[in-house]
Parts: C-alpha cells; sequence; structure tokens
C-alpha cells in the first residue's frame, strides 16, 4: 500500500506515527495527484526517562507522550486523516520470518485454505514461544502484519 496516493485529483490527509523506545512523532499531511505532499504538522516528543521502570509502566509513559502529540496535531484543527500509518521501532515490535515446509508422500492439492491452516498454525506457534520468552509481560502478542512472501 502506498502512502502517497498516484492518480488522486483530491488532496487525502494524511496521518504517520512513528513510535520508537524513546519517542514519538507524528506528522500530518496533504497527499494527492502527482504532487508534493504538504506537511501540516510535524512533531516528536520524547518519552520522559525514569529509573527502575517496569515494561507496564514504560508501556503507560508510551501511551501518554503518543496521546499529548496526537492532541498537539489534532489541535491544528484540519481534518480527520483518511489514513494513518504507524510505524514501529523497537521495542514495541518483533519482526520475523518464518519458513513453512509442507511434504506428504503421496500428491495433495495446496489450496487457499491449506495455506491459511498452515499460516495460522505457525502463527500460534510464534505466539507460543514469545509468550514463553517474555513470561513477565503482562498482556497480550498480536501480529499487526503478516506477509507471504514465496509459495
Amino acid at each position: 500500500m502506498r502512502i502517497f496516493p498516484l492518480h488522486k485529483k483530491k488532496d487525502e490527509l494524511i496521518l504517520v506515527l512513528d513510535i520508537h523506545s524513546a519517542s514519538v512523532g507524528g506528522a500530518l499531511f496533504f497527499a494527492g495527484g502527482s504532487q508534493i505532499p504538504r506537511i501540516v504538522a510535524s512533531l516528536r516528543e520524547f518519552i520522559p526517562v525514569e529509573e527502575n521502570v517496569t515494561p507496564e509502566r514504560i508501556f503507560t509513559l508510551l501511551l501518554s507522550t503518543l496521546k499529548s502529540v496526537l492532541d498537539k496535531i489534532s489541535n491544528k484543527k484540519v481534518g480527520t486523516p483518511s489514513r494513518i500509518f504507524c510505524v514501529f521501532g523497537a521495542p514495541w515490535h518483533v519482526s520475523q520470518t518464518r519458513i513453512i515446509k509442507l511434504s506428504k508422500d503421496t500428491p495433495f492439492v495446496f489450496t487457499e485454505k491449506l495455506a491459511d491452516e498452515l499460516t495460522q498454525k505457525e502463527i500460534a506457534l510464534v505466539e507460543a514461544e514469545y509468550r514463553e520468552k517474555y513470561k513477565e509481560m503482562s498482556g497480550t502478542l498480536r501480529p499487526i502484519e503478516l506477509k507471504n512472501v514465496k509459495t
């Protein structure tokens, strides 16, 4: 999916959030056609540094910083973005490439349903591995992006 629309005649309001371990950035801009995007607001706020913080406290600080960035962008009173993109940096995401192999002694039809079942099983394995690895952290793990690179 492209951030910048290729053939739209009317400008589209887009918000990009850049969420990292030490800061949260936000950019609101108009994009459309072949024109250069027109930036309405761009800012970055740093997450307050504290000693001896827990993962839950870090998450709370992240949320309050994110709210502050969104409030400041909203105060520009430009309108509601039609699309919002979030870019997550460490430690808010875990990127992983997995290879799923399936072989049988007899011929079989590889269907979309079979591919989906294999993918869901692999996602469950990844979630189980990370639950075990990060058992001291509360909350849930969720896949936010899944791409089939090659079949």
